[in-house]
């Protein structure tokens, strides 16, 4: 798909899917080092921190590129990924945080929401009106393994009607899921309606998701 095409997608439908972004080698270095990260925090299942969050079913670890591990700084600093981003928003992309999270069997489904609504609220943050993520993942999906379902052009969505179904779960608009494969990477508009299915499987789900924010939408104080 062309350079102009994937933008329109992504003006368009709200998300835009990249097939094979990450080469198998890549994948198995990232994971490599997820699994150590991981291991750093074990001894704090069910913990509640800045940081690190976890249940018996999910581990999530934000500012994955604040430590040691190359596959991981090299990944944000991706300078493919992030010319097309500058491209799509016509500026340059700062780097707003990273975030890995592990799915375990059992998780249960997340309901149909935005991403950073209420902005107050901190378990995905930052928080920022005006950003882009950029999703990778580590392993297949499939419908007993955290499915993806996404509401296209629902970004583009102000009516309350639309806004009480969210929070109904009863959502009068198509929603797809899509096949995501290993090393396949997605970028979403944070206003997107999006939610996940169960993990029914009897494997895990992992996934990186970086957020970068438009240089022109910077905060003005730190």
């Amino acid at each position: 798909m062309e350079k102009n095409s994937l933008i329109k997608t992504l003006e368009q439908e709200g998300y835009l899917i990249v097939r094979n972004a990450l080469s198998k080698e890549r994948v198995t270095a990232l994971i490599e080092e997820m699994t150590r990260l991981e291991q750093q925090f074990e001894g704090r299942e069910f913990a509640d921190t800045e940081v690190y969050k976890a249940s018996a079913t999910r581990v999530m670890i934000h500012d994955i590129d604040t430590h040691e591990l190359p596959a991981t700084n090299e990944l944000v600093a991706d300078s493919a990924c992030r010319a097309l981003l500058n491209e799509m928003i016509g500026g340059q992309v700062l780097r707003w945080t990273a975030t890995y999270a592990n799915c375990k069997p059992g998780h249960p489904a997340l309901s149909f929401h935005t991403d950073y609504d209420p902005y107050e609220c901190s378990k995905y943050r930052p928080n920022h009106p005006s950003c882009l993520r950029v999703l990778y993942y580590l392993d297949d999906l499939n419908a007993e393994k955290s499915p993806l379902h996404i509401a296209p052009r629902s970004h583009t969505f102000l009516h309350k009607d639309y806004q009480s179904d969210i929070f109904s779960d009863t959502l009068d608009v198509d929603i797809v899921t899509p096949t995501i494969a290993t090393g396949d990477m997605i970028i979403i508009n944070p206003r997107v309606i999006h939610g996940t299915g169960e993990n029914n499987s009897g494997s895990i789900r992992r996934v990186i998701a970086i957020t970068y924010v438009p240089d022109w939408a910077r905060p003005l104080t730190p």
